[in-house]
């Protein structure tokens, strides 16, 4: 071959090998192993408080996880069935199933794999990757060790008591179900929050209800929330007459609810009638609520919706 024809050939191969480096999933190693399924099934529900080394491994993953017998089809392999996980509403499409005689996989979606053992009341396993989405990733990527120690679940609440023409209204998780009022839907493309709506953004009924769940560590935000934007406030901040704080009980829980009209804040918003509302949980997470309306009735449906709630956490 000759020398031009040579650095001509190598020239291209470079480029086209990084590109692949890139783009080309990689094997990780966590390959399922074979062998059957001599233990005994872990027994449902059952949940664990979970932490992390290091303990930045753990930033974006849940603190907590409840083991539900649901069925998770899309997880599932010959022989091993997947069921769905319960950890918060920011963590969606969890699942778990089986992984060999002594183990289990939990995870998330687009999350790094939990293993942990299926047996004790304090589990040590590890978490990596089924497949990297690149060589390069694999490359930086390291392993870590998961803790995970069992709690007691608390009592699955009964199904909320909705009136006549409302419906429930659940979280994908299953962990947050209340009554919903009639017109109102799940919002599309809001995975991670438990959002309902209304009408569309330009209708006169064009009303809204957000649930959130946030788990620790908190941005330094306004605790509780209010309507109106805080002293810190620079630019797009809200300001709230006709103000009143509601003490409501929210998922068993006494609340202070505020009501009110809000001029700022977004574009066009000239005294809209909102409401808000948070409160800690006692795992320690906080609840924010944040509600729109056309006019005051609707505000009181949605604290009507929102007394209905029940969160089923650990």
């Amino acid at each position: 071959m000759r020398p031009g024809l040579f650095f001509a050939f190598f020239t291209l191969l470079v480029p086209l090998a990084v590109v692949l480096a890139l783009v080309v999933p990689v094997p990780g190693d966590f390959q399922r192993r074979a062998g059957g399924m001599k233990s005994e099934p872990v027994r449902t529900p059952v949940c664990y408080r979970l932490s992390y080394e290091p303990a930045d491994a753990g930033r974006w993953l849940p603190r907590w996880v409840r083991l539900t017998d649901i069925s998770a089809r899309g997880y599932s392999r010959p022989g091993r069935l997947g069921f769905g996980v319960i950890s918060g509403d920011h963590f969606q499409s969890g699942r778990w199933r089986v992984a060999g005689a002594d183990s289990m996989d939990i995870q998330w979606y687009d999350s790094p794999i939990l293993r942990l053992p299926t047996h004790g009341d304090t589990l040590v396993g590890r978490g990596g990757w089924d497949y990297f989405p690149s060589l390069f990733d694999e490359l930086a990527s390291h392993g870590f060790s998961v803790r995970a120690v069992r709690t007691g679940c608390a009592a699955r609440s009964r199904e909320p008591a909705c009136p006549r023409s409302w419906h429930d209204g659940r979280t994908a998780d299953l962990s947050m179900v209340l009554c919903i009022p009639p017109g109102f839907k799940r919002s599309a493309g809001t995975e991670g929050v438990a959002w309902w709506a209304r009408g569309r953004i330009t209708s006169r009924e064009h009303a809204w209800l957000r649930i959130d769940v946030e788990a620790p560590p908190f941005d330094a935000d306004r605790w509780p929330p209010h309507l109106a934007s805080g002293p810190e406030c620079g630019a797009d901040c809200a300001t709230a007459d006709s103000v009143v704080e509601h003490l409501d009980t929210l998922a068993g829980i006494a609340v202070h609810v505020e009501t009110g009209l809000v001029s700022g804040g977004f574009p066009g918003f000239r005294r809209q009638p909102a409401l808000a509302a948070g409160w800690i949980i006692p795992t320690g997470a906080r609840v924010w609520v944040q509600g729109l309306a056309p006019h005051g009735a609707t505000l009181d449906t949605l604290r009507t919706a929102l007394r209905s709630l029940m969160l089923r956490v650990p």
